[in-house]
């Protein structure tokens, strides 16, 4: 079957075998079209050697390419901005057996999970040839208002199960803070953290600005 478009009927219908007219010889029309099918798949199948699938929309009278399938880097998707997953627990699974996965936390952020031993393993990598490095950077910007005192400014906190129920408890810890937030005499706290003997999570080495 092929795809032809009929005047009489919206949209898009399957001609009989050896019937109806090729894809490269439809001209643009004026109205909203659908493919639809109440049986099987629908399959758009670039064939030539390389060949793209390319889809394009119209923004705000504008040609904007959305996304190409590239057919010469086995299909990868290349997208013109925007990735939006735009529904709670929304996840991206990674590798053949999609045994990495990013999943979305409804208001609160990103969970990077694997089931086998030793990962996941967030690697922050620079191919440069220098002295220079990959930078994780925390930065708490008060909403473009001033920071003040004991302000916190990132933490990285280490969790694991206890031996009862068993119950997740926080281990250890590293907070950054602003000790003094003055313009011209800004000063910062870092508190190494380890939970006490009741589970109570204590600073124990605390290093803090100061005359």
């Amino acid at each position: 079957h092929v795809l032809t478009l009929n005047g009489a009927v919206p949209g898009w219908e399957a001609a009989a075998s050896g019937g109806g007219t090729a894809a490269d010889d439809i001209s643009a029309g004026d109205g909203a079209v659908s493919i639809e099918t109440t049986s099987g798949n629908i399959t758009i199948d670039a064939q030539a050697n390389d060949a793209d699938v390319i889809i394009k929309v119209d923004d705000n009278g504008a040609s904007v390419t959305a996304v190409t399938f590239d057919g010469s880097d086995e299909g990868n998707a290349i997208f013109v901005n925007d990735l939006k997953l735009s529904s709670d627990s929304s996840a991206i699974h990674f590798g053949a057996d999609n045994e990495i996965t990013l999943t979305h936390v409804a208001d609160t952020g990103l969970i990077l999970e694997s089931s086998a031993a030793s990962t996941p393993v967030l690697e922050i990598k620079n191919t440069h040839n220098g002295g220079t490095a990959g930078i994780l950077k925390f930065n708490n910007t008060e909403a473009g208002t001033d920071g003040a005192d004991g302000d916190d400014l990132g933490s990285i906190t280490f969790w694991g199960n206890d031996d009862g129920t068993p119950s997740v408890q926080q281990y250890a810890g590293i907070l950054a803070e602003i000790s003094d937030a003055s313009s011209g005499a800004e000063g910062g706290k870092l508190s190494l953290q380890v939970a006490e003997h009741d589970g109570t999570v204590t600073t124990g080495l605390l290093i803090e600005d100061g005359d």
